[in-house]
């Protein structure tokens, strides 16, 4: 009798406990676990904040909760769609498998079949993720607000290019059109079994990513592994990066991208490749930020880009003409020699006397040339180079092969320089020949800080600091680095960490022959 008291109690309770969890739900207060979740009681903004910490896939889930959460996440406004949060972690084991190098990597393991395997997780998850997004699409609208619109700042797609392409652009095009969309990153990655070369691209609709281009707020734009849309008629849209394009990409698609989008401000071309000649003559362009990252398998020319005032070349074979970047301000140029290239002349793109040339007006200048093999100088020009008069900032990385003393090239055309900072980078090549200077008689008025990393203390490293010191009347700071590097903004690392009281003392005195350390302040620091 006592026990059948006891489970009529519990099922009262049971009961009681269902009756408060479907009035809980129809006011919009979730019930967990038998109790009231308190997290409901919070206000909305609070919420929002939540729900902008977690990842759109869980943060998404939250709809499902009640009425109340779902309009709380159309409120979102940043989405990111990611393949890879669906693919399981042994796809991405096959995938390492598929990407490895060396011919032992696969040693004992079917290639075909890890293609296979790989493959059919790839099918499975770009299903899934096909089938979310079309759900997501025909979601009613919120039933409080039913005039209310999704409101996206940024949207992120990563998805791998199969014939689901339908969904992807449907998304694409509503995020445009309906959402107002700013930030938009469309990442098609490569099947497993195509991962070189790339030749399969996610391909857009032959109008466009949207259908009003002209009404659109995007403003940012980033395109890798996919065919370049028209882009005509976007004036909102100031950056745009392209990045793993195949060689079957046309020249004239990337020619279109300068002449047609004249609004545009930054323009990245990262891992594009082509045959051919790309030739840029765009006189109307406002372009000022311009980026050739690994841009292969042509050669670029520039012809016209009246408003560039920075651009950086990275393993890019680029010729420019005399005035094609009248307001250029800031030139990065980084050439990597690879371990077969043996050359004895400067690269292309890289010549002195062209840079100082055809670039006068620059204020700062990047240029590193490194990798077994690098071309050197050995002499200085037979002709002065042509001045620099608003040079004022000038970093240089060199391969330890070199006459570290070759920048002195530089120094005494750029008057009006200030900093000069230059690393030199460990390599395996044999010392090649010492620059013979002529004696210099002019000074340098302007120069306030040396910097030097990879600093071992040879015979042409002392040189050049000495020289350097000696010929700059306004010197404040050297710096002196063992093993610091250039990093992104192109800085030399300073520590406090001293050298040896013997290191420092030997550097000292080899300096001091010529010129006093008490005059200008010698920083040794270590890393």
């Amino acid at each position: 009798m006592a026990r059948m008291k006891k489970k009529g109690a519990l099922s009262r309770r049971r009961t009681a406990t269902s009756r408060a969890a479907t009035v809980a739900r129809r006011k919009g207060v979730v019930v967990v676990g038998g109790g009231e979740d308190r997290i409901s009681d919070l206000p909305d903004d609070l919420l929002r904040l939540v729900l902008r910490r977690l990842d759109t896939r869980t943060a998404l889930a939250t709809a499902a909760l009640s009425r109340r959460w779902a309009s709380l996440c159309r409120g979102l406004d940043a989405l990111d769609f990611l393949v890879s949060d669906v693919l399981p972690p042994r796809y991405h084991r096959c995938r390492d498998h598929l990407l490895l190098h060396h011919p032992h990597a696969t040693k004992g393991i079917d290639g075909d079949g890890v293609k296979v395997v790989a493959g059919r997780y790839e099918r499975l998850a770009m299903r899934k993720m096909a089938v979310s997004i079309d759900s997501f699409l025909d979601a009613a609208p919120d039933d409080d607000d039913p005039d209310r619109r999704r409101r996206i700042t940024r949207l992120r797609l990563e998805f791998i290019v199969n014939h689901h392409s339908d969904s992807i652009n449907r998304l694409i095009a509503t995020a445009i059109d309906a959402w107002g969309v700013k930030d938009l990153e469309i990442l098609a990655g490569t099947p497993a079994h195509q991962l070189r070369p790339l030749d399969r691209l996610h391909i857009f609709p032959h109008q466009g990513i949207c259908s009003d281009p002209r009404s659109s707020t995007l403003t940012s734009l980033t395109l890798a592994n996919c065919t370049i849309p028209p882009l005509q008629g976007f004036q909102a849209l100031r950056i745009l990066v392209l990045q793993h394009l195949p060689s079957s990409t046309r020249p004239a698609d990337y020619e279109s991208v300068f002449t047609s989008c004249t609004q545009l401000r930054v323009l990245h071309l990262k891992s594009c490749m082509f045959d051919g000649a790309l030739r840029v003559n765009a006189p109307c362009s406002s372009i000022e930020q311009l980026v050739f990252d690994h841009c292969g398998g042509g050669l670029i020319i520039l012809y016209a880009l009246p408003k560039l005032e920075e651009m950086a070349v990275v393993q890019t074979c680029v010729w420019f003409q005399r005035g094609s970047m009248p307001c250029l301000k800031r030139l990065n140029l980084i050439f990597r020699y690879k371990h077969d290239h043996h050359s004895t002349s400067m690269p292309w793109g890289m010549n002195l006397m062209q840079i100082a040339e055809y670039t006068p007006e620059i204020t700062e200048l990047f240029l590193e040339f490194t990798g077994r093999g690098a071309a050197t100088m050995d002499a200085p020009p037979s002709s002065p180079l042509p001045s620099l008069p608003n040079l004022r900032k000038l970093v240089v990385v060199v391969p330890s092969s070199w006459d570290v003393s070759w920048p002195r090239l530089l120094l005494e055309v750029a008057p009006c320089l200030e900093i000069l900072h230059v690393h030199v980078a460990a390599c395996e090549d044999e010392p090649r020949g010492e620059i013979s200077w002529r004696r210099c008689e002019s000074r340098h008025r302007k120069l306030k800080e040396l910097g030097m990393s990879g600093f071992e203390g040879t015979g042409r490293q002392v040189y050049f600091v000495n020289f350097v010191m000696e010929v700059s009347l306004a010197l404040k700071s050297v710096s002196l680095c063992k093993y610091a590097g250039v990093y992104w903004d192109y800085d030399i690392v300073r520590e406090d960490r001293r050298w040896s009281s013997e290191d420092r003392a030997d550097v000292l005195k080899q300096i001091g022959e010529r010129v006093s350390c008490t005059d200008i302040p010698v920083q040794l620091v270590r890393e």
